[in-house]
């Protein structure tokens, strides 16, 4: 519901400035945001030969990254605008979790490919010469899916054993808020060169999840997990009566496995350069 009245929002403001507008334009451009206002992940865990514990909060967000936009844009008249954004995000990889124990080592490492839509409303200073500009707006997710790779490394018999699996995490349609505030300055009536400093505020709540590698020693084997262990389903509330072994004595190994929703954090802040295209 939050997309949809985003999006007409965005088209009834598209069809009042068809009216009267002086442009039509398109942003494009790109650039690197550095993680902000980061959440605790996960809670790390380390223990010591003398059997001392330790633990260690996991701060961080996967917003930081780089940032590739598309955005078309009408100008309503000579300072006010709006604008529809696409922006692909590919977000660095961060370390989400890690326990460190004698004979033991688990490292969980966790990155985003995602497609976001931006509606926002831009203002201007004029039309010559340098111009600063601010625009604030939405974010939307649209597509994408997040990443974990999880690597274990167990030592018996004086052997090590090495497990990995990836995790593929899709989230629900959440909604989150952008702003930034640049210059741009024309080089003819077609072209414009651009710079921007933007932050996004976003979290995504977690919908489901799907193992999509499994291998021990470097030998592939995803086919050999129940369905139970392979795959997630998300919810508000789970009980006894949920699909999860701990909380349901007799779950069903042919199902996925219910667990509870959480929200990640995908903030960020950087700085983006590009051109504009003022096509008429």
């Amino acid at each position: 519901m939050k997309l949809k009245l985003s999006i007409l929002l965005f088209f009834a403001l598209l069809s009042a400035a068809s009216m009267q507008a002086q442009g039509f334009s398109v942003r494009v451009g790109g650039g690197f945001a550095v993680p902000v206002s980061k959440d605790v992940l996960e809670i790390s865990q380390f223990a010591d030969t003398s059997g001392n514990i330790y633990n260690d909060n996991v701060y961080g967000t996967l917003g930081g990254g780089l940032r590739l936009n598309v955005a078309p844009g009408w100008w309503i008249n000579e300072h006010f605008g709006v604008e529809l954004g696409v922006t692909w995000l590919m977000s660095s990889r961060i370390t989400a979790f890690q326990q460190i124990a004698p004979g033991t080592e688990v490292n969980v490492d966790a990155y985003t490919r995602q497609l976001q839509l931006a509606p926002a409303l831009m203002l201007r200073s004029g039309t010559e010469g340098v111009q600063v500009y601010s625009r604030v707006g939405a974010v939307l997710p649209i597509i994408g899916t997040t990443y974990q790779e999880v690597s274990v490394a167990t030592v018996f018999g004086g052997q090590t054993f090495t497990n990995y699996q990836k995790i593929a995490n899709k989230g629900s349609l959440s909604i989150g808020f952008q702003g930034a505030i640049g210059v741009f300055y024309p080089i003819n009536d077609m072209i414009s060169v651009f710079a921007e400093i933007e932050a996004v505020s976003l979290k995504i709540k977690s919908k489901t999840a799907e193992v999509t590698e499994y291998t021990t020693n470097g030998q592939d084997l995803l086919d050999n997990l129940n369905t139970i262990d392979r795959y997630t389903n998300f919810q508000d509330e789970i009980s006894n009566s949920s699909n999860n072994p701990d909380f349901n004595s007799n779950p069903d190994t042919n199902s996925p496995l219910e667990d509870l929703s959480t929200k990640s954090p995908y903030s960020g802040a950087g700085i983006n350069i590009g051109i504009i295209l003022n096509l008429f």
